[in-house]
């Protein structure tokens, strides 16, 4: 397994992964994905743009695929600057696993990577959350060596978030 930076050379792959959402009903996520009105070049680019921003702007981050041979197995979103407010509620990794691939190790494998590309981008330490509720992020963050740290209430939906600090 690795990690590869979003590419026209892994379209097709990506499209199955996306497409994966749809397949399974996840809305939200299917929506963060959703290529139908973008060319794929027009969506790599808002990608690299995201990597651009400065604080000020919003939050900067480099999204990573996890590739499983020749298959986009999940995608990986490392926050580089973060507010106290990310931070305590967001974190600095975003993980999506496709729905036909969850509990076979890929969210673990894409937090541990996630880590080591956070620490190599300069983020120290890194902090991942999760809600109470997901006990399959909780264990993976938990394998990945997640540390808990605190669990707080998330400000959007009052739902227990689950804060952790990965050792990469």
């Amino acid at each position: 397994m690795r990690l590869v930076e979003p590419s026209e050379e892994y379209e097709a792959e990506f499209r199955v992964f996306a497409e994966d959402y749809v397949r399974h009903g996840e809305a939200e996520r299917a929506g963060k994905y959703d290529l139908s009105s973008l060319a794929f070049g027009d969506y790599l680019a808002l990608s690299r743009k995201a990597a651009l921003r400065s604080s000020t702007d919003g939050t900067s981050y480099q999204t990573y695929w996890l590739m499983d041979g020749a298959e986009v197995m999940g995608v990986v979103r490392v926050r580089l600057r973060l507010t106290v407010e990310e931070e305590m509620f967001d974190g600095h990794l975003g993980v999506d696993v496709a729905p036909r691939k969850r509990r076979l190790g890929y969210g673990t494998a894409l937090l541990r990577l996630g880590c080591e590309e956070a620490r190599r981008l300069g983020v120290d330490p890194v902090i991942v959350t999760c809600l109470r509720e997901n006990v399959a992020s909780k264990g993976a963050i938990e394998r990945a060596g997640g540390r808990f740290l605190e669990e707080v209430v998330d400000r959007e939906t009052g739902l227990p978030l689950l804060r952790y600090q990965l050792a990469c």
